[in-house]
């Protein structure tokens, strides 16, 4: 749990989230809400694991001996792509891996248009709250 504090406390991303909430009742039942989220994503990333090696024990089969990969990042995506031969799925799995990437870098670039605004840009120039929301879209 306190490996998870950087992402909740001193962020800028998570801060602008959680800023944008109407109340700060709101943005502690966000984070509690985001918490148990996070619980619950782990435990279910640590029954795929348990799962995967179960079924590799059971088959009698070790994927690291036979070369079939080389590292343990890869067990699960080979075992997506040649134990469950659905066509389909490892593109949505792709998809949904992307998703995530492409949310947290677009949440990371408006945070740092945020602050090159706030910090740089308003300053120097005056300028009204309006002209500084744009002047961050535009960065």
């Amino acid at each position: 749990m306190l490996t998870w504090i950087p992402c909740y406390g001193p962020n800028q991303a998570s801060f602008q989230r959680f800023a944008s909430l109407p109340t700060l009742a709101k943005a502690k039942w966000s984070i509690l809400l985001n918490i148990f989220g996070v619980y619950f994503f782990f435990a279910l990333l640590a029954f795929v694991g348990y799962a995967l090696f179960a079924l590799y024990t059971v088959r009698g089969c070790d994927p690291f001996s036979d070369d079939a990969v080389s590292s343990i990042n890869q067990l699960l995506p080979h075992y997506i792509k040649y134990d469950l031969n659905i066509p389909t799925l490892p593109g949505i799995i792709m998809a949904c891996i992307l998703s995530g990437a492409f949310s947290t870098t677009s949440t990371l670039l408006n945070s740092q248009a945020a602050v090159t605004v706030i910090d740089f840009v308003q300053p120097r120039w005056r300028l009204s709250d309006a002209a500084a929301t744009v002047a961050t879209k535009w960065l």
